[in-house]
């Protein structure tokens, strides 16, 4: 599955269904101290880009292409594919 994602990318209608969802939760995640404390607050003084970050979710999902999807899932899944072998030492 990972390996036809790698080369096939994933459709209008996959990136329409899965979209949506993860729009909704960005915005509700930005009202939600939770959220707040355990992934940003955490790391924010050692990270001060967290802030930043965190605060730029919904617009990072609103302007994510299926383009740029497929280009993230060519690029990592395709490196993970890389097998390593190792034998024992004799």
């Amino acid at each position: 599955m990972a390996d036809q994602l790698a080369r096939q990318g994933i459709s209008n209608e996959e990136f329409e269904h899965l979209g949506e969802p993860l729009r909704v939760r960005a915005r509700e995640d930005l009202r939600n101290n939770w959220w707040w404390l355990n992934n940003v607050l955490l790391y924010a003084q050692s990270q001060p880009a967290v802030l930043a970050d965190a605060r730029s979710l919904p617009t990072i999902f609103s302007t994510l292409s299926r383009d740029d999807i497929n280009r993230a899932a060519t690029h990592f899944i395709a490196a993970k594919s890389n097998v390593v072998g190792a034998s024992p030492a004799n």
